[in-house]
């Protein structure tokens, strides 16, 4: 009688063509006749056959009597090891707001994690809170060893900031001016003016205001995505000041 086993080792990874089978052949009458088909048009007359694709593999085998038996095993591949995300940058520029929600698909679990910026190791957590902006990059690997990378950046809005053109007014008059010029930040801007000498009423909405007396004036300005920056103009019939401070 004719019997032949194999011993089979599959892909190691998605897309690897490291696939192998070692047969052995019992009975029969030497010598064999070994004929290998396989996948893409595969051919081979040994019983060790290595460096294969995934898919069937079937040996034929005849002796030297004529008698016949056959082998038919499959190679197969795990799934692949897929990375996605789903990000927001920083809301504001220099916050710490920003986040990485990671999605792991495919492989072998349990997976190993390593998330990297700057070339330091910062986390072998799938998510990361609390970021900065800059380049992130995760490394993914699988029980077999098998590997994913993805990278991308968090990005930051350019810093919101206000400055101030104001004209004097005349003496115990009420002709003063204060114009607030806001940059950076993100889309449209909104502008709030309060009179700190009338119990720091809302005095205006729009950039420039005028009719103003001597004494400070605060302003608020935020861009669309929220984030603000404020400062006191002080008005004087002989000087001017200013204080900033933006958040």
């Amino acid at each position: 009688v004719l019997i032949a086993s194999g011993n089979v080792q599959n892909v190691s990874c998605f897309g690897e063509n490291d696939g192998r089978i070692d047969v052995a052949v019992f009975g029969g009458t030497a010598d064999y006749t070994l004929v290998w088909s396989g996948p893409n048009t595969f051919f081979s007359d040994q019983l060790l056959i290595d460096n294969l694709s995934p898919g069937n593999y079937l040996l034929s085998i005849t002796d030297a009597q004529g008698c016949s038996a056959s082998y038919e095993t499959e190679i197969t591949e795990d799934s692949e090891l897929q990375l996605s995300e789903n990000h927001s940058n920083t809301l504001c520029f220099g916050e710490i707001n920003g986040f990485i929600d990671l999605t792991i698909d495919g492989g072998q679990t349990p997976y190993d994690i390593s998330w990297t910026t700057g070339g330091l190791e910062i986390s072998t957590n799938e998510d990361l809170n609390g970021l900065s902006a800059g380049t992130y990059t995760v490394v993914v690997s699988d029980s077999n060893g098998c590997s994913s990378q993805l990278e991308l950046a968090i990005f930051e809005n350019e810093e919101l900031i206000v400055g101030f053109d104001q004209e004097q007014p005349a003496c115990l008059s009420n002709d003063g001016k204060i114009e607030a010029i806001l940059t950076g930040g993100s889309g449209d801007y909104n502008y709030f003016w309060y009179d700190l000498n009338n119990g720091n009423a809302l005095i205006a909405t729009e950039p420039l205001i005028t009719n103003l007396t001597s004494g400070n004036y605060f302003f608020e300005g935020f861009d669309d995505a929220g984030c603000s920056v404020n400062g006191t103009v002080l008005l004087s019939d002989a000087i001017g000041g200013v204080d900033l401070t933006s958040t």
